[in-house]
Parts: structure tokens; sequence; C-alpha cells
């Protein structure tokens, strides 16, 4: 039996190896928070240590960076743009509050504001962005709400139908699916509707009469059904891009404050490690202050780059070309510049052009949207 002994440890090690690496494959496709939290408690210190102590032979190695040349100026060109773009049209006896957009949620049909009943948000309030309508506040609550569109499955908006000769004609919206064009649900049949026929909103009971016939649905357009006789008729419009960044609410009686600001997690921080071994600069290391949540790290006010990781209070900045942002991104003709799209996590308005390159001395910020409590539809 004592020959048997050396094969039997050598089995054990294998099967203890396999289970280990199968416990890990597992932990690959499906993460846990919990254990990724534990593992990031024990190594996070030692990996900051040895980033710190790479960073000066990084530095040794490939030099110092300069800034990048560029005239863009930093600062909230997108937040400036939204606001000449999206201030509704004044009208008597209503007071537009300006509220940040939190997350578009395109396949529900809604937008999660980032702002509650604390700022005076009520269901039923109507929802604007320069001359268009957008739809309902459905839901409000402590530092967040819901806007359901008037895109969205199911919802029912009254409008005029006004023609170039100035002739009105009442008809009902309703909204089909995620990407689908709304319908005309209810029209006059005595009613002769035409093609391009521009619709409006119609206030109902409880809505601001002033507004009355002020904002755009989109225009009407003939829907082809080779089954039916009669014409279908849809309405052409879409969600302005601005509005992806703030609304107006129509209310009619309001607090001292008619703009709430986006609320951001933001900390300091240091360069540790300006260049990875083996993404090189593609991927830098930062060191934040606090434990807050990080999203994208900005260096002189400008996108560094978005955090790939976090290990305690040190974050891996993964870089990206302004141009590789694609559809996470918006250009602008006036101001000049490419921002940040913004969704749950990053926020909106932040600029990519001209990043200095690490060590240049330019000051670093980790920063993050805040959620309030969000609701669900």
């Amino acid at each position: 039996m004592q020959f048997l002994l050396p094969d039997a440890e050598r089995w054990r090690r294998v099967l203890a190896t396999g289970a280990l690496l199968a416990v890990l494959t597992l932990l690959a496709v499906w993460p846990q928070p919990v254990l990724e939290r534990a593992a990031g408690a024990l190594v996070a210190p030692l990996t900051s240590l040895l980033a710190r102590g790479a960073g000066p032979l990084a530095d040794a190695v490939h030099g110092v960076h300069a800034p990048a040349p560029d005239g863009t100026a930093a600062g909230s060109g997108l937040a400036a743009w939204e606001r000449r773009h999206g201030r509704p049209p004044e009208a008597a006896g209503v007071a537009w509050l300006e509220v940040p957009v939190q997350e578009h949620r395109r396949a529900e049909g809604r937008l999660l504001l980032a702002a509650g009943r604390e700022y005076g948000l009520a269901p039923e309030q109507a929802v604007a962005f320069g001359g268009t309508w957008i739809g309902r506040v459905e839901k409000a609550g402590d530092g967040a709400a819901v806007v359901k569109l008037w895109t969205a499955a199911d919802a029912r908006t009254g409008v005029w139908l006004r023609s170039a000769a100035g002739e009105s004609l009442r008809a009902v919206t309703l909204g089909v699916k995620s990407g689908a064009t709304p319908l005309v649900a209810w029209l006059d049949a005595a009613a002769e509707p035409s093609a391009g026929m521009e619709v409006l909103w119609r206030p109902r009971a409880g809505d601001p009469p002033s507004l009355d016939g002020v904002l755009a649905l989109g225009t009407l357009e003939p829907s082809p059904q080779p089954l039916r006789s009669d014409p279908v008729w849809q309405v052409q419009g879409a969600l302005p891009p601005g509005a992806e960044g703030r609304v107006y609410v129509a209310a009619q009686a309001v607090g001292p404050m008619l703009v709430a600001e986006p609320p951001l997690w933001s900390a300091p921080a240091t360069l540790l490690l300006g260049v990875d071994a083996v993404l090189g600069p593609a991927s830098v290391a930062v060191r934040r202050s606090g434990r807050d949540p990080a999203a994208v790290v900005l260096a002189d006010e400008r996108v560094l780059g978005r955090v790939g990781a976090c290990r305690g209070a040190l974050l891996w900045v993964v870089r990206r070309r302004p141009e590789a942002w694609g559809a996470e991104a918006l250009d602008l003709d006036d101001p000049p510049g490419r921002y940040t799209r913004g969704d749950g996590r990053v926020p909106r308005g932040l600029l990519l052009d001209g990043v200095p390159q690490p060590g240049c001395g330019a000051p670093l910020q980790a920063v993050a949207r805040r959620a309030g409590s969000l609701l669900q539809p």
C-alpha cells in the first residue's frame, strides 16, 4: 500500500486544482458582487503599492507627456446648448421647471428624471423640450420621477391636426410599441385629413390652457395598409436629442428654485501609473480620495477615460479616442465639440476633446452620476 501514496497525493492536487479552476471559470461567467468586493479588499493594498512603485519607472522609460494642444473650451457646452434650444415658449400662468434626465429607457418609452417631489414634480404634469411635446410625469418620488413619452405603447395624447390654411381637426394619437410610429387612434368621421398636416398638442382638463396649440408632436402622414381601403394615419415625430439630457416640466405653483442640477459623486484623484504593462497608454491607474462610486476620470475637466475596474481606492481607467465613443457621444457644431451622451452612471455633457496626456500635471477627478430613488414604471 505504501507505493500508492505518492499517486494518491498527486491526484488530490489534480482534483483540487481542477475544482479551483472550475470555480474561477464559473465566477468569470457569473460574477458574484460579494466575492468581488472581498477580493478587492484583499488585493487592493498590494495592487496599489505595486502601481505606486511602477509609476516612476514607467515615467523614466516613457517620459512625461505634454498636454495635447487644443483650443476647445472645457465646461458645460452641451448644457448651454440644451438650455438654448430646450427652453419652451413662455405661456401665461406657466413656470417651466428645468429637470435633468437620469436615464432614457428607450424600450419602455420613458425618461427617468433626477429630481422628484422635493422639487415640485407631480403626476400628470406636462413635459416639453423647446417647442416639442414630450409626455407627462407618470410618477414622482424622492429624488426621481418618471416621464411617460407620448410615443410609448398605449400612450394616448389629444392633438390638433392643423392644415396650412389654419383649419384644425380634433384627434387622439396612440403609441403602438417601442420604435414604431404612433397612430391616430381617433378622428372625427366627417374630418378630411391630409398628409403633411402639423400635429399640435391639445391640453385636457387641468392643463394650462395657455399651452393650447403651442407644442408640436410632428406631422401627419398616411400609413400604407394593403388590406384596408381607408387610410391609416400616423404621426411622424421623434424625441429631440437634447431631451435626453434635460426636459422642462410645466408647473403652476413653484418654489424658489426653477433649475435642478444633476446630482454627481465627485472626488479628487492622483495618477499612479500612466502606462499599463500590457495595454500601454490605453489604460492608466489612478487613486481616488474616499470611497464614492466612479464612472469616469477627468483630466483638466475633460474625460481622461472610463473606469474599467475598481479595487478599493485604486481605479483602472480605460482610455478611448473621442471618435471611438460612437453612439455614447454627441457632436455639436455650436460650440464645436464632442461630449458624453450620458447613461445611468456616466454624467452627460463631459468634454471628450483635447484631453491632456497622463503625467502632464493636470488635476484629476473621479466622477459618477448619483441616482435618487429611481422609480420603476
